[in-house]
């Protein structure tokens, strides 16, 4: 019998090993993926002819390489029992049979089975300067907080929620169907922190009695003021985009698409926070003062943005119940977005956005002590976003037919 190597690094990606696995030495995340891929190995694709290097931090990207490699460090399908195989043997053997558990539908770690590089540009005005690669340690699958349902995708946020209403119905492991705890578990207050500490750099701390308060009386100047707000503001949703492990594990393609179509509607629905709904005016701080910024003097003539901004704000006006967590949810619903054009990876971008659905709807059910009313708000809330989705849809059109040298990250924000 040949002496098995002393390494203590996983054979296939070089992570840490925790022994060995299907006669091989790996890491935890290669023994699961193996084990849930073998069986299929004719499934997956590499679109750089099976040439990828696999290692930790990019292990998830090409599945067939990694696969391949299994297969070369001598891991073995015959040690890989079906379920079938688990109950044949329990019975032979005398054992007490115990009924197996579902599988989990989608896994988030691996998902993606292209294996496009990762771009190193040195180009400093657009929006792969502020997207570096971040190298973590664990597959997105250690982060699963719910089963991800069977949906086709390219669906908007509304479509996908409605979609999902009998699934977002079942709560997590080990938590009753009606939990009206004050606390979330341990998996849904990790990713409740998580999102916290992302959400702290989109907050704007000031004492309003500080400061004179300025009236911008005219369409121009407050447009012109709402750009270069805007330009900053965009740099901000990129840092809390970053403090997000599920952001974080995406294509870099992919989270270029995300932060691009998502900035300006996570912009507009934050502005709510300063928004005066009995007087119809937002208090916008910037550049050390306080800028004030009617409703009205956005009117421009003959454009549905004016209406789509006015539906916004007067649907979710009665059910965000001046709530700041809830704004906070549905930034994080927006950034992910499914249905964003040209996404490779629009898969682990839905179960992402299901699980901020999911922990809106477990605080809504906390808040509110009811499933219908927090289950009706939740609805109320998601599709309100698609007025938000027209409104900044008209403001990129508007904004790229005009001449925007002085703030080149929303410039190219707009430009679709």
């Amino acid at each position: 019998m040949a002496c098995k190597p002393s390494t203590k690094t996983c054979q296939i990606c070089g992570d840490v090993s925790t022994g060995y696995h299907f006669d091989a030495i790996t890491c935890e995340s290669c023994k699961s993926f193996f084990r849930r891929s073998a069986l299929n190995p004719d499934h997956f694709r590499c679109y750089l002819g099976g040439t990828c290097n696999i290692e930790v931090k990019n292990r998830k990207h090409c599945k067939k390489c990694r696969l391949n490699k299994c297969f070369a460090a001598g891991m073995n399908t015959e040690l890989i029992y079906s379920n079938k195989n688990k109950k044949s043997i329990d019975t032979r053997n005398g054992r007490q049979k115990r009924k197996p558990k579902p599988e989990e539908s989608h896994v988030i770690a691996d998902s993606s089975t292209l294996s496009p590089p990762e771009s190193d540009t040195t180009d400093t005005n657009n929006l792969f300067d502020f997207l570096e690669n971040i190298e973590f340690d664990k597959d997105m699958a250690d982060n699963k907080l719910m089963p991800e349902p069977d949906i086709v995708g390219n669906s908007t946020a509304i479509e996908l929620y409605k979609s999902n209403e009998s699934v977002l119905s079942v709560e997590p492991i080990c938590t009753p169907t009606h939990d009206y705890s004050t606390t979330f578990n341990e998996m849904e207050g990790m990713r409740l922190s998580e999102l916290m500490d992302g959400i702290k750099t989109l907050q704007i701390n000031f004492q309003r009695s500080d400061h004179q308060i300025v009236v911008i009386d005219t369409r121009e100047d407050a447009i012109d003021l709402l750009h270069r707000e805007h330009e900053y503001r965009i740099r901000d949703i990129i840092k809390m985009s970053k403090h997000l492990n599920g952001f974080r594990d995406l294509l870099e393609s992919d989270r270029l698409i995300l932060i691009k179509y998502s900035a300006l509607e996570i912009i507009n629905l934050r502005m709510i926070l300063s928004f005066n709904f009995e007087e119809e005016y937002w208090d916008i701080y910037f550049n050390n003062r306080l800028n004030r910024i009617g409703l009205n003097v956005l009117k421009p003539v003959k454009s549905p943005a004016h209406n789509y901004h006015m539906q916004f704000l007067k649907n979710i006006g009665l059910d965000w119940d001046s709530d700041s967590i809830i704004i906070d949810f549905l930034t994080a619903i927006l950034l992910f977005d499914p249905s964003r054009p040209n996404l490779l990876q629009w898969e682990v971008v839905r179960h992402q956005q299901n699980i901020y659905i999911h922990l809106l709807q477990r605080y809504l059910q906390m808040k509110y002590r009811s499933d219908l009313l927090a289950n009706s708000k939740l609805t109320r809330l998601i599709d309100s976003l698609k007025y938000l989705n027209y409104l900044c849809a008209r403001i990129a059109f508007y904004a790229s037919q005009k001449a925007l040298d002085n703030v080149p990250l929303f410039k190219e924000i707009c430009d679709r």
